[in-house]
C-alpha cells in the first residue's frame, strides 16, 4: 500500500479511483475485464498500472512478458515468437 499512500500525497489516488469506477461500470466478458495502459516512455504507465492494480486487487501483466521489441525484421515480435512458432 505504500504506492497508494504516495499517490495520495500527490493527489493522484482520486484519479485512479475514478478510472477504476469506470472500469467496474463496464460489463466483464466471461468474468474478465482487460485494461490496457498506453503512453510514451517515462509517462508513468507502470506507476499508474500498479496503483490501479493495487486498488482493484488485480495483477499487472507487462507487454514485455510477451513481446520482445528488439528485432524489427519480424514486426517486433522478437525471438519469443520465433521460438514458439518453431515448437
Amino acid at each position: 500500500m505504500r504506492l497508494i499512500e504516495a499517490l495520495s500525497r500527490l493527489g493522484s489516488v482520486g484519479f485512479v479511483e475514478e478510472v477504476l469506477r469506470e472500469i467496474r461500470r463496464r460489463t466483464a466478458v466471461a468474468g474478465i475485464r482487460l485494461v490496457g495502459v498506453d503512453g510514451p516512455s517515462g509517462s508513468g504507465k507502470s506507476t499508474f498500472a500498479r496503483a490501479l492494480a493495487a486498488l482493484a486487487d488485480a495483477p499487472v501483466i507487462e507487454a514485455d512478458d510477451f513481446v520482445s521489441w528488439g528485432d524489427s525484421r519480424d514486426g517486433g515480435l522478437g525471438s519469443r515468437r520465433r521460438s514458439s512458432v518453431r515448437s
